[in-house]
């Protein structure tokens, strides 16, 4: 009896060893595809004349991820820019 419930505790850490194994080869594949194709995932910037410069593409993070964090800080600015422009275009005139 004690023999069996041993074998089934060796078979269940076999099965968990496995099992971890394979989700550390995803998450090995998926830093893979998320790191940046520009600073190789360093987050220093290619031209190293300023040690404090990070790279443009992550801005730093060393992940893809920054990519999409830039394109919509160039859509808020752009949104901010219109925004200014009609509050500039619709400001009533002064009273005479």
């Amino acid at each position: 009896m004690l023999t069996a419930v041993a074998v089934m505790i060796l078979i269940v850490l076999i099965v968990i060893a496995v099992e971890l194994s394979a989700l550390r080869d995803q998450v090995d594949s998926l830093n893979k595809a998320w790191t940046c194709p520009e600073c190789h995932g360093s987050g220093d910037a290619r031209d190293l004349s300023d040690p404090e410069e990070r790279c443009h593409l992550c801005f730093g993070t060393g992940f893809v991820s920054g990519e999409m964090n830039r394109w919509l800080a160039q859509i808020k600015g752009t949104v901010s820019d219109i925004h200014d422009l009609m509050l500039e275009r619709w400001k009533p005139d002064p009273p005479a």
